[in-house]
């Protein structure tokens, strides 16, 4: 009825240039200009099952992300690199449950919600820079939250359906006029799953699927929002 994992990573980055160089300036900065950094992220969790039907769930920790390689260098098409781009970093939580329909015969399944939160510091988005192509960006500070619901139901044992709804909350959290409480390029405000189909046991299986992604702006200053 209760569970609980707590765990600690350790991360290492080492930040030297390995091979020949292919730029005589070429480097790749960290916070402080560190060679290596070394960081312990402490993570936990806990669940609590109160009656077999209902679950309730918890999870905090932090995190520590260095930019990959298509970040740093790009695809050589859509993507321009950014070698200069600094680790994101920050802490996120989130808050759920979990009820689990009693099972009648005509009707079974399962309904989940879920609150999340996470405030990180150097957050890599990208940004449109030019026609067709964007750029990988350090945002100094920024705050993504939201909420999620999830039913997955099965009538009559041979109807089946998943639906899924996350609404999205983002903030950009620098002190520039021109950026600041503007939402963060990338992060779309709303999105919508659904799946239905009709099954008659493992031999043949009919539906269709539904997705739906709100516009999101391209660049900080909010100047240009994508159609949904």
């Amino acid at each position: 009825r209760f569970h609980a994992t707590f765990v600690a990573q350790g991360v290492a980055l080492d930040n030297r240039t390995l091979g020949e160089r292919l730029y005589e300036d070429f480097s790749v900065e960290t916070a402080g200009n560190e060679q290596l950094v070394l960081r312990v992220n402490p993570r936990g969790g806990v669940l609590w099952r109160p009656t077999p039907a209902l679950t309730l769930k918890a999870n905090v920790g932090r995190y520590f992300r260095p930019p990959d390689f298509t970040e740093l260098f790009g695809d050589q098409g859509s993507i321009i690199g950014n070698a200069s781009l600094l680790p994101e970093q920050g802490l996120q939580w989130d808050l759920g449950c979990r009820y689990v329909l009693p099972d009648s015969g005509m009707v079974s399944g399962s309904l989940d919600a879920t609150y999340f939160s996470n405030h990180a510091q150097d957050l890599i988005v990208y940004v449109q820079n030019s026609q067709r192509t964007m750029v990988p960006t350090n945002l100094g500070a920024a705050w993504i939250h939201g909420v999620e619901a999830a039913a997955t139901l099965d009538w009559f044992g041979w109807v089946e359906s998943q639906s899924n709804v996350t609404r999205n909350f983002s903030e950009n959290l620098s002190t520039r006029e021109a950026y600041s409480g503007n939402q963060l390029p990338g992060i779309a405000a709303l999105e919508v799953y659904q799946r239905l189909a009709l099954r008659r046991g493992e031999r043949w299986r009919i539906g269709y699927t539904y997705s739906f992604t709100d516009g999101n702006y391209w660049d900080e200053t909010n100047w240009y929002l994508s159609a949904p």
